[in-house]
């Protein structure tokens, strides 16, 4: 932790309060039984202070943690801490689908860029604000490292607030935080939680073409990581002035950035800027991330803001979905009644992309499901199943066969283009049970 004491040395002078510095143990500590911890997500869990919390969990009952979904291990989340932590989700992840399931987990219901409203206007009251931030620089500003999100309103608001500071954490750009606006310190150094980059397989790699062919150069790109996003940036490898407003960013941006397919140059606002609110990756992400004024990362309320979204003509937002119906309807959330993760950033964008010129909100998803044993694009949504995106919203939807043009098409145009890029074992059977419906006259 040089970098911290050092930086911590040239405060002798300033005029301003350091906050008091304390172990880990003596930060988990501070919560009590009741209590609600709000902490960041993605790969930014403040790992220090989660284990020495766990640590406590004999002496504590229905402590509260809030946040959205985190990478790695999540301890509080096992059966044996159930009378102890319950999570509290503003998104579920892999890692929490079973505390849901099991009854000592549960979501809130969302916007992303609803969040720091959420905890602004006292909707979710944190009582402890943990914040995961990079060493301070020499006047005392701390960077949220990967993920700011929700986290400056969360420090804003809570009772107590600490910043875990991270040796490893890279410094970036964007929304700070001065170290005198925390209550205390905990010093920490550990490796950010590497998540793996998926290589696109065949189904990827074609849907990746389908969706270059509807970017234009100088479009503005929000899509997130995985397969089918790291196949729509290799697909773009030809394209000039692409820009990025999204909410989140992985490798596959850092690449392009590297490769000059990326420079901002045509975005209406942040210009040659690329902007996120967190970062998902590995190291090589992480130390491209570190120190780089190419990339900002701002609040959630910001990158989120459909109004916000929208002042970047030619703005493409990529998403996918868990399945389709042939009217438009998009589940990108829950399988039937079981919640698989959350709403996310896709209807912020969706509205964003509505009413930007030349916008463009694109569902982005293989044709089946389950080894191929269930078609993405339905008669109807299984029982239960929530509607993320109404289908008034729905613009493009493509798989590996093909792109399906919603907008502008009457309920019968929008069936027969989705049943055209249904995998063709199924189309026969999902033209059948769309014929069954009152809405759609095949």
């Amino acid at each position: 932790m040089d970098r911290f004491k050092n930086s911590g040395a040239r405060f002798k002078g300033m005029n301003f309060e350091k906050p008091k510095l304390i172990t880990a143990d003596e930060a988990a500590g501070m919560v009590k039984s009741g209590d609600l911890v709000v902490t960041g997500h993605s790969s930014a869990s403040p790992r220090a202070f989660i284990q020495a919390m766990v640590k406590r969990a004999e002496e504590l009952e229905n402590v509260w943690i809030t946040h959205v979904r985190v990478e790695g291990p999540a301890e509080y989340l096992a059966p044996c801490y159930k009378k102890s932590f319950f999570h509290n989700a503003f998104m579920l992840g892999p890692n929490s689908r079973k505390s849901m399931l099991e009854g000592h987990a549960d979501y809130i219901p969302n916007r992303y860029g609803q969040m720091p409203v959420f905890l602004q206007e006292g909707f979710v009251k944190p009582d402890i604000a943990l914040l995961q931030l990079s060493p301070p620089d020499s006047f005392g500003h701390c960077s949220y490292g990967i993920c700011t999100s929700y986290l400056p309103a969360a420090a804003k608001v809570a009772k107590i607030t600490v910043g875990e500071i991270n040796s490893l954490v890279p410094m970036t750009y964007g929304a700070k935080i001065h170290i005198s606006e925390l209550d205390y310190v905990v010093e920490a150094s550990y490796p950010l939680y590497d998540s793996p980059v998926v290589e696109a397989g065949k189904i990827e790699r074609e849907i990746g073409k389908h969706i270059a062919g509807l970017i234009d150069d100088g479009s503005t790109l929000q899509l997130g990581i995985g397969g089918i996003p790291n196949a729509v940036l290799t697909a773009l490898k030809h394209h000039n002035d692409i820009g990025i407003h999204s909410e989140l960013i992985g490798n596959g941006v850092s690449e392009l950035m590297e490769a000059g397919v990326i420079t901002g140059r045509e975005k209406a606002i942040d210009r040659d800027k690329t902007v996120c609110t967190f970062a998902m990756g590995n190291g090589k992400l992480f130390s491209f991330l570190d120190r780089n004024p190419a990339v900002e990362f701002k609040d959630v309320s910001y990158t989120n803001d459909p109004n916000v979204i929208a002042r970047n003509s030619k703005f493409v937002a990529i998403n996918s979905a868990l399945e389709v119906d042939v009217t438009g309807q998009i589940c990108a959330e829950s399988i039937g009644t079981a919640l698989f993760t959350g709403t996310g950033g896709q209807l912020d964008f969706a509205l964003g992309a509505s009413i930007a010129h030349k916008g463009k909100f694109i569902i982005a998803m293989p044709s089946t499901a389950d080894g191929g044993k269930i078609s993405r694009i339905c008669a109807l949504l299984a029982p239960g199943a929530a509607v993320t995106t109404p289908r008034t919203l729905a613009d493009y939807v493509v798989t590996e066969y093909g792109v399906a043009e919603l907008r502008g098409r009457n309920l019968r145009q929008r069936a027969k283009a989705l049943i055209n890029i249904c995998h063709p074992d199924f189309r026969e059977q999902v033209e059948r049970e769309a014929t069954e419906r009152k809405d759609v006259n095949l």
